[in-house]
């Protein structure tokens, strides 16, 4: 399976996902092994994730339950690595679910988020979104959930993709990207 190749129809335009998708397995390390949470349901993502890595265990978190205020497993530091991908923007307690992952994530292991790219007029931003944060109130929030951060990059989709995006992408790109990829390592351990 490629992600050029798949036949995913979905609510978006699948070249736009495809490649948010390509462009998040290639951040991602080159070998991951244990145990992962991939928040969310299995999700058209998931099959490439679990592709590149056989090795890595990946748990998907139960389709009811509220990262708002539901805690995400019941035992601490049991995950390797956390996928966190486009969850965030949709949260109205986004704190609560930071240190919930905090929690359950192995001293050692890292989360790997993707989020909407902020900040943006509230026109652009998807009405599934309760926000798009800026780097700084999301650097701010990272760090307040007990968090460093490894790596923080823009994900865009290349120099001529907003030939091929609908209006409202393109105008997204006019206000300086899509997405954050973000690589978070644990500050403390206790």
């Amino acid at each position: 399976m490629t992600i050029e190749n798949t036949s995913w129809k979905g609510p978006h335009t699948v070249g736009f996902d495809l490649k948010r998708y390509s462009e998040t397995l290639k951040r991602l390390p080159r070998s991951l092994t244990g145990q992962a949470l991939d928040l969310g349901v299995p999700n058209p993502f998931t099959p490439y994730v679990k592709e590149k890595y056989p090795e890595l265990t990946i748990l998907n978190t139960p389709e009811d339950n509220d990262f708002d205020t539901d805690q995400l497993h019941k035992e601490d530091k049991v995950f390797d690595a956390i996928f966190h991908f486009q969850v965030i923007g949709h949260l109205m307690n986004p704190l609560w679910n930071l240190r919930e992952c905090h929690r359950v994530l192995k001293d050692d292991g890292r989360l790997y988020m993707t989020t909407l790219k902020g900040p943006l007029p509230q026109f652009l931003i998807p009405g599934t979104y309760f926000y798009a944060a800026d780097s700084s109130r999301l650097v701010e929030m990272i760090s307040l959930a007990g968090f460093d951060v490894v790596r923080f990059e823009r994900l865009s989709q290349g120099p001529l993709w907003w030939a091929k995006g609908t209006l409202h992408n393109r105008v997204r790109i006019l206000f300086g990207g899509l997405w954050w990829f973000i690589e978070l390592r644990k500050t403390n351990h206790d």
